[in-house]
């Protein structure tokens, strides 16, 4: 992973260097106020994420902190974000919070965010996950309403000790990365099977930080955030402990003294630290984040101004077709949460109440000027929110934070909705929902997020579309002259723009869709009017090397192409689909660590999405020679484009997969890769 932390590297300083943004230096000057508090109690209290402790904690591993930066003056209209070292704030928790510094500060609900960690390791707090402590004493429950207490009260004071920290400072902003966040989620034939360690799975390494500093330069502050459980150690340990996320603050503040660090939680719902299980292994995690931490702190930054608008707007997800009374009756005569679940509901009903159908969700943005836009997301949040708006808005000014101002359960994805497991179903046993969310709900977020972004960011989708429209009219044009219903047609970049198919596949009906040097959402964007609306039998699909010499991590090169074969899916339902592995190039060799990375994780998706008519052809080892570099019989001169020798090296491995069989129905994946088919 060093190659993929070099080109990580590369790209944010080439970022910069490109666009000639200046040195945090010449941000202007605002007040910045800092505060931090200590939460841990003094006493036991029921801690919370794991269902299988029954008893309280028995002492503390490592303090818990609320820390709080407030950004701005009193005429400007401050804003602070609290991180917290809890599983999750309750939503009433956090209104109250906001209602007295209203009072006392003048702070808007729209301009407080706090964020938790997300640490399996800290104390129950009443109104959050309330059916996953099992066999509550009275005294245990009254110790939870105390803490709860006590941690409301705590959250104040600290956001008015920042405030009345405020002195004139800095802010600046970077990105860098951090690999130990892993896809936890095992899938076989498009379902969840169990937890596990998903190398190919989606996840989020990005890892933006905030910094602040006096005039002079002095570092006084830093936030981070990850997406990642805070999960490394299990139920079966029973201290305080923050976690990785707290090892990462005490790190941070170790290898920066004068500096207090603050962790946030990103979309990491389907994600744990690994490795995993023992205190030390949540300190490497930490120790990795303050590496990195302490690597930006020395780079050029982008400067930073005051939060210029902070806006929220709740929406309601639906929840999916209620169970009947009677499969909660027979629900509830099973052991285990799936019967206490059941039986909570069933108490609702008996009482004449009726079950939730909805949840109200509230979203969260603030702006910092045109420079960088901040989103919170309540619960347990999934990568491909993450992955999707920074696809579909400006993700060089993105930052995402989840676990934010409620804690009301999983917020699953489309995708993972429809792979189901315990992201989607078990989990809402312990949040006390009646059964899990309709799959529309991804697309109402995403949407509701963009409509409280401004528009420069909402359209950042469509202005690259808009490069290419010409050229696809002109494509559009020269189909209306042939019939493309039931052809093989081949969609992507230049690398199937500059393929002459006709010569390549004489025998097949083949249609050439690549244009120019296009990006995969460019392809999502342009899939309706290129694809669907022409019926094909087959689709091939390209791109990718485009997207990461663009600056894109190969993780959200990934989730584009993911959500390129998904919506092809959709929309022509009967079709074999066919992915190209992303290709290296000679001139962008520094590339090659990501694009293998970005690789392994579409091909995972592909190869366990239980669709045997979608399929993964590897033509990028086609072109390394014997010693793992790019055989230069293979390029043109620019070393990125293929020669004739290139391109007959990918007809030889793609030709098999585009063969029909001899009864002249669509050939499935699984008989092309048994060979039943010859070249």
């Amino acid at each position: 992973m060093k190659t993929m932390t070099r080109f990580a590297g590369w790209l944010l300083c080439g970022w910069f260097l490109l666009t000639g943004v200046a040195a945090a230096a010449d941000a202007p000057i605002l007040p910045i106020g800092l505060a931090r508090e200590d939460i841990t109690p003094k006493y036991g209290v029921r801690m919370t994420g794991y269902n299988n402790r029954t008893a309280e904690a028995t002492g503390a591993k490592q303090k818990l902190y609320a820390k709080a930066m407030a950004l701005g003056a009193d005429d400007q209209k401050p804003a602070v974000i609290i991180t917290v070292d809890n599983l999750g704030i309750p939503a009433a928790m956090t209104e109250e919070v906001s209602d007295r510094l209203m009072k006392r500060a003048g702070i808007e609900l729209e301009r407080l965010a706090i964020c938790a960690s997300h640490t399996h390791c800290a104390p129950a707090l009443s109104g959050t996950a309330g059916l996953i402590l099992n066999e509550l004493t009275d005294e245990q429950r009254k110790h939870i309403e105390q803490y709860s207490d006590e941690l409301t009260d705590a959250l104040e004071r600290v956001a008015l000790a920042a405030l009345a920290d405020r002195r004139p400072a800095q802010l600046s902003y970077s990105e860098g990365r951090v690999d130990f966040a892993m896809n936890r989620r095992v899938i076989v034939n498009g379902r969840w099977t169990r937890f596990g360690v998903e190398p190919g799975g989606m996840i989020d390494h990005s890892l933006p930080m905030l910094r602040v500093t006096d005039p002079d330069g002095k570092l006084r502050g830093i936030l981070v955030n990850y997406a990642c459980h805070c999960t490394t150690l299990g139920g079966n340990f029973n201290e305080y402990f923050a976690d990785w996320a707290g090892c990462a603050q005490e790190a941070i503040e170790r290898e920066l003294p004068g500096a207090m660090a603050m962790i946030a939680v990103g979309c990491g719902a389907d994600a744990n630290p690994e490795p995993r299980g023992e205190v030390s292994m949540a300190v490497q995690h930490g120790e990795a984040v303050a590496r990195e931490v302490k690597r930006l702190v020395g780079e050029r930054q982008l400067p930073l101004g005051r939060v210029t608008s902070a806006v929220s707007k709740e929406i309601d997800l639906p929840f999916d077709t209620l169970p009947s009374r009677a499969e909660y009756e027979a629900r509830a005569q099973q052991k285990g949460p799936i019967a206490k679940h059941a039986q909570a509901q069933l108490a609702r009903l008996d009482a004449g109440k009726a079950l939730a159908t909805f949840l109200g969700y509230r979203l969260q943005t603030w702006m910092f000027g045109d420079e960088l836009a901040m989103v919170f997301m309540p619960g347990e949040v999934t990568v491909d929110y993450a992955l999707r708006l920074k696809r579909e808005c400006d993700s060089r000014r993105l930052w995402i934070t989840a676990y934010a101002n409620d804690e009301p359960c999983y917020i699953a994805s489309e995708r993972v909705l429809g792979e189901g497991g315990y992201e989607v179903d078990s989990s809402m046993y312990y949040y006390d929902w009646p059964t899990h969310f309709a799959p529309t709900i991804e697309d109402q977020i995403v949407a509701a997020v963009k409509e409280i972004l401004p528009a420069d960011y909402r359209a950042a989708e469509a202005k690259g579309a808009d490069t290419w429209q010409g050229e696809i009219n002109k494509l559009i044009a020269r189909d209306d002259q042939q019939t493309t219903q039931g052809k093989i047609v081949f969609i992507g970049s230049s690398s199937i723009r500059r393929w002459d198919l006709t010569k390549s596949f004489p025998d097949l009906p083949v249609v050439n869709h690549g244009f120019g040097g296009s990006e995969y959402r460019d392809a999502i964007f342009f899939s309706d009017r290129l694809l669907a609306d022409y019926r094909p039998k087959t689709v091939v699909i390209y791109s990718g090397d485009n997207d990461i010499n663009s600056g894109k991590s190969p993780e959200q090169v990934a989730n584009d192409g993911v959500s390129l074969i998904r919506k092809v899916r959709k929309s022509l339902p009967e079709a074999r689909i066919v992915t190209l592995s992303i290709k290296p190039c000679p001139k962008r060799w520094r590339n090659y660590g990501a694009v293998q990375r970005a690789n392994q994780m579409l091909s995972y998706y592909i190869k366990n999405s239980g669709d045997r008519r979608l399929l993964w052809v590897d033509v990028s080892s086609t072109l390394l020679g014997d010693d793992g570099m790019p055989r230069p019989d293979c390029y043109v001169a620019d070393g990125v484009h293929m020669t004739d020798a290139g391109y007959a090296r990918w007809v030889e491995v793609l030709r098999p997969y585009l063969l029909d069989d001899s009864s002249g129905t669509v050939l499935d994946g699984k008989t092309v890769l048994d060979g039943k088919v010859g070249k």
